[in-house]
């Protein structure tokens, strides 16, 4: 999340994901490489706080 703040325009427009496994990551990815930098940078920082509650979420519940 601190990423999508503190990076440089350049270094967001740069930024690419590779080896798409599955049909949401493929998805994910087409919308980040044809975005600009604002939507990347509320997409970066979406996924790191969906990311973040959901390994919270598994480690309050112990289901690990």
């Amino acid at each position: 999340m601190a990423s999508s703040i503190f990076s440089k325009k350049k270094d967001i427009e740069n930024l690419s994901f590779f080896g798409v496994a599955d049909l949401l990551g493929l998805v994910v990815n087409l919308v980040f490489s044809f975005s600009t930098v604002k939507i990347k940078r509320v997409l970066l920082f979406s996924l790191g706080l969906l990311l973040a509650g959901f390994f919270l979420y598994i480690l309050i519940t112990g289901k690990y």
